[in-house]
Order: structure tokens, then sequence, then C-alpha cells
């Protein structure tokens, strides 16, 4: 939060977690209390009533004080939006009582992506690759896991909601005690290793690599301490419920319509995911492309929303070319369309951009450059939608405007 520039007020349990966010150098130099977080007084100092409010997020490990501030939260302020962390599926149930924006059980969102990993692995690449920071390598890819053994070896709620998962999605799964020492892997296809100790964790997801090399590994993270050896030893998966809860508050917060497109793909089928991979990258190259959203209106797009206004015709692929002119490849991608309350997944080069569409463009950042020149350029516009370069601009347009009351007022 501090990174992207937001303003923010911290709340902790613990006074020496406020100490560690007093010590800390921040740009903003926030604020911070310790105390009971389900006293509503506390919420207050800390500005919920205020009118610059922009929402509130409730993290902590504990699901009791989550709910409360959620609930103080929609009693005092409905109409701000909350994010809140819950650890099973029954606190996420009651949190939804309370209309939260959205309630992210880490356990369950870990199985969820597991299952998309194993049963649609290109979908499953594909939104790794989008998430991954601009310019970042396609990431591997897995296929077959679906069809083999599944050991879960690791212990509460989050062994509990993985089994579940891996079960509800079809896969044959078996439960071992990671206290009976290691388990055989030897006719297994992949191994989640989810105690709640990552020394245990680690020392048995480096035995069954050994084992079996074609074993797909899965590890819990719960601190951040053993990190550098997680790493070093390129285990598929890891799984750290503090950074995937991080991860998507800020997607959320960050880029809502990135994250609006993310869940559609998550329903698409594999045929789907490798048809716009193939497109991706054939338009951007083998490295993730920036994104960006954009809305055609008289602040973002201004050239283009005189372009339409004079009843001129600019479809989505002439927009998104460049300015190298009609019949040229596309330089970008558009991903997602909003018009009119409904969104549209990778619309047609050749559908007709609207005032008031939001875009959400993937592409090169050349790409971005030459679109920028367009949004503001009426002679960009008009030589990307009719080959034509007008050279004087102004006078161009007051020549095309009357032109088109002309020919209005001529009978056909």
């Amino acid at each position: 939060m501090n990174n992207l520039g937001h303003r923010f007020v911290v709340l902790d349990s613990q006074r020496a977690r406020i100490d560690v966010l007093t010590a800390d150098q921040l740009e903003s130099d926030p604020p911070g209390w310790h105390g009971d977080l389900r006293t509503p007084t506390l919420l207050g100092w800390a500005g919920l009533g205020h009118r610059h409010c922009a929402g509130v997020i409730a993290l902590t490990d504990d699901d009791e004080i989550n709910l409360a501030v959620l609930m103080t939260a929609h009693l005092l302020r409905p109409e701000l939006p909350v994010i809140a962390r819950a650890s099973n599926q029954s606190a996420e149930q009651q949190m939804y009582d309370f209309d939260p924006e959205s309630v992210i059980n880490p356990y369950d969102r870990y199985g969820g992506y597991l299952v998309l990993a194993l049963e649609r692995p290109v979908t499953h690449q594909l939104a790794t690759w989008l998430l991954a920071a601009n310019g970042s390598e396609m990431p591997p890819r897995r296929e077959g896991l679906a069809a083999g053994r599944w050991i879960v070896a690791g212990d509460g709620e989050f062994a509990e909601e993985v089994f579940s998962d891996l079960t509800r999605a079809g896969l044959e799964v078996v439960v071992v005690d990671p206290q009976a020492g290691p388990p055989d892997v030897m006719q297994a296809v992949g191994l989640v290793a989810g105690t709640s100790a990552d020394t245990v964790n680690l020392s048995m997801a480096s035995r069954a690599r050994l084992s079996n090399p074609d074993l797909y590994v899965a590890v819990r993270q719960r601190t951040h301490t053993n990190a550098p050896l997680l790493e070093a030893l390129d285990f598929d998966s890891v799984f750290s419920p503090t950074d995937l809860v991080a991860q998507e508050v800020l997607a959320r917060l960050t880029t809502p319509y990135l994250w609006r497109f993310m869940t559609h793909v998550a329903e698409q089928d594999d045929d789907w995911s490798a048809a716009l991979l193939g497109r991706l990258e054939a338009t951007c190259g083998p490295r993730s492309p920036r994104i960006s959203r954009l809305i055609v209106d008289q602040a973002s797009a201004p050239a283009v929303v005189r372009w339409l206004r004079d009843g001129q015709r600019l479809t989505l692929g002439q927009m998104v070319s460049g300015s190298s002119g009609p019949n040229t490849p596309t330089a970008a991608v558009v991903l997602m369309l909003a018009r009119d309350g409904e969104d549209l997944l990778t619309p047609e080069d050749d559908l007709e951009v609207q005032e008031g569409d939001v875009l959400l463009i993937a592409g090169r950042s050349v790409a971005f450059g030459d679109l920028d020149e367009l949004l503001r350029q009426d002679s960009t516009v008009a030589f990307v939608a009719t080959g034509v370069y007008p050279y004087a601009t102004a006078i161009w347009r007051i020549m095309q405007r009357w032109r088109n009351r002309r020919r209005a007022r001529t009978p056909a």
C-alpha cells in the first residue's frame, strides 16, 4: 500500500507490531494504534467515519476479530467496501452475511488454484503469466496430473481444505499422517506437504522428490525464514497464506478490472485459454505483456470521443493497431470490454468502439505509446480509421464536420 501511494491507518492487537510500523521507513508515515479490534471506538479513532475513508481491510489471523470489524463497518458505514480474511468455510459464510466486497479464505483459494493447475493446466499457465510482473517468462506447464494418485501429508484446516477440493474435483486422494514417517510416493503423481512446521514440509518434500523425480510437489510455507531454501529447491508450487492474501488484496485495490478479468479466465476451458495464449504470444512476444485499463471518455481519449461524436466509425482493431494505418497487424490485444454493465471477453477486432466503453488492453510498452498518441491526436485517429492523413488537424476537423452536415442535407 505504501509503495502504491495509498494512505492508510493500521490497527493491531499487538503493540510490538505497531512499534515495527513506526520504525519502518515508510513515505507516508501511517498512524497506528493497538488495542481490542472488536471495539467500534477503535475503528472510529482510525477514521471509519471520515469522509475520505475509502474502505476497510480486516486481515488478522483471528476469524472472530475479522468478523467483528466487518460487522462494525457494515453497520456504521454500509456503503464502504470491506475485504476480510477467513480461515475456514464456516467463518467465511458468517462474514458473507454482512455484505463484504470479498472474503479471502487462503486455504480454500489455494485448493482452487491447485485444482485449476491439475485439471486445466493451460488456463492456469495463462492466469499465472498474466498476473506476473511485466516482462516475466512463460511459466512451465505440467499436464497429466489429474489422472493419478495424490498424497496429502498435513494437519489442521489446510489439509482438510486441500483434501476436500481435490476430492470434489474427482481426483484420487490419500491423506497420510506425517508423523508416521515419510509417505510412499513411488506410485503417486503429486504430493502436498502441508504440516504446520516448515522444516517438516521441506524435509518431506525433498525426500519425496529424490524418491520420485517426476512427482509434482506442493509445499506449505508458514514463515518467510526458509524462503531462500524453497526458492533453491524449486518445488512446483509453494503456498504462503500471507502472500496469497496480500497479492489478492493488492490486485483488487490496484487493478480491479484485471482481477475481474481473471475471475472470468478461471471459468474458461483450455481450448479458449490456448487460443488467447497463442494470440498474446504472437502479438506481444514470449514475455508477459503490460496490461492497462482504458476508459473511452473525454478525459482519457478526447480525440477518439470527438471522432465518434462526429459520426465516424472506429473498430477495436484499428484502435490498438498503433499508428501504422488500417489493415496492419494489431500491436495489442483487447482482453475484455465492459459495456452497459456486461463484460465481453476477447472481443473481435471488427467490433466498433463506443463512447463509455471500458477496455482492458494487453500489449508491449511501445504499443501503449502509440495508443496514447491516437487517444489525443485527431489526425492519428483519422489516419488509423481511413488511411488518409490530414495535415492540418484543426482545419481538417472543421471541413469534416461541414461535409458531414452537407451530406446529411443532400437527398438520397
